[in-house]
């Protein structure tokens, strides 16, 4: 399973990394695409202390985003999580406790920093993005005219209908 660095928000400094020489490339057959699996967040997290931090992947304590991680690391070539307080995190990022929603219907504003992260961490030419996440995270991000491949295989299902399509792909 792979997880990636992600490019910080507009307006963040990037953490500066060694550059490593460029390799020469190779004409290849053209590669089937990257899949990525995109999960949201939830609002079940596990009790922290104040100002200690625990890796994305580990902080979301819901039935539905355990559920969609299984289905991501079987699936996916590598996942994400779209968190409403962080926008774009790796699953691998440290973050502590939040309490921060979506508005319902979605926000335009993050959804506008999300697709500008998704687009700087993966080649849309390249990835098809797997979105496991309700119509308020998608909504003004997957839609058509964004210039992302995507399929959205629980769209129109209601919470335990989510649960039970994830729950048979992952057991």
């Amino acid at each position: 399973m792979a997880f990636f660095d992600l490019p910080p928000p507009p307006g963040k400094p990037a953490r500066s990394k060694a550059k490593k020489p460029a390799k020469k490339a190779k004409k290849t057959k053209r590669k089937a695409r990257k899949v990525i699996v995109v999960v949201a967040c939830s609002a079940g997290k596990v009790k922290l202390p104040k100002g200690k931090k625990v890796p994305a992947k580990d902080l979301y304590t819901s039935d539905l985003f355990k559920k969609a991680r299984g289905y991501a690391e079987r699936y996916g070539d590598g996942w994400v999580i779209l968190s409403a307080a962080h926008g774009l995190v790796s699953p691998n990022q440290l973050l502590g406790d939040y309490n921060v929603r979506l508005r319902r219907g979605g926000d335009q504003a993050w959804a506008a920093i999300v697709d500008h992260q998704l687009k700087q961490a993966f080649d849309p030419a390249t990835t098809k993005f797997v979105v496991l996440a309700s119509a308020d995270y998608r909504k003004h991000l997957f839609e058509p005219g964004s210039g992302l491949t995507y399929t959205e295989p629980m769209k129109g299902l209601g919470i335990g209908s989510q649960k039970k399509w994830l729950k048979e792909r992952i057991s």
